[in-house]
C-alpha cells in the first residue's frame, strides 16, 4: 500500500495510507482524552509495520442504491487487528476512487531494498 506522512499545524501528524484511509496522530488532541506522545507513536509504528509487512486490507463493496461502503483493516504482527474507517461514497466517489482499480485492493508487503554495491 502505499504511505504518505505529514505534519500539520496541530500539531499532529497525518498518514495516508492505501486509497483512502487517512489517520491522525493524536486520534483527538482534547485533555480529556489522554492520549501521550508514547502511546501516539506505538500506534504510529504498528499501523506503519501492518502497511509495510501487508497487513493492510481495504474493503469495498459494488455501489448499490447510489452508494458504496468502504472499511479497512490492520492486522498485527500480534494477532491483535483493528477494523473501522467505514464510511459511504457516492456513486461518483466510487467510481472516479476505483477507476481502473479492484474493488478491493490486496496489498503485498513492501519488498526489501538491497544495496546498489
Amino acid at each position: 500500500s502505499p504511505l504518505a506522512v505529514a505534519f500539520t499545524a496541530f500539531p499532529s501528524v497525518l498518514m495516508r495510507c492505501g486509497l483512502w484511509r487517512l489517520e491522525s496522530f493524536p486520534q483527538c488532541g482534547c485533555d480529556a482524552c489522554h492520549e501521550t506522545a508514547d502511546g501516539e507513536i506505538a500506534r504510529f509504528s504498528r499501523m506503519v509495520d501492518a502497511v509495510v509487512e501487508g497487513r493492510f486490507y481495504e474493503i469495498a463493496n459494488r455501489p448499490f442504491l447510489g452508494r458504496a461502503l468502504v472499511r479497512h483493516e490492520f492486522h498485527y504482527a500480534d494477532g491483535i487487528g483493528s477494523s473501522g474507517g467505514t464510511r459511504y461514497l457516492t456513486r461518483a466517489q466510487a467510481r472516479e476512487m476505483f477507476r481502473g482499480r479492484p474493488l478491493d485492493p490486496q496489498w503485498s508487503a513492501w519488498r526489501e531494498r538491497t544495496s546498489g554495491r
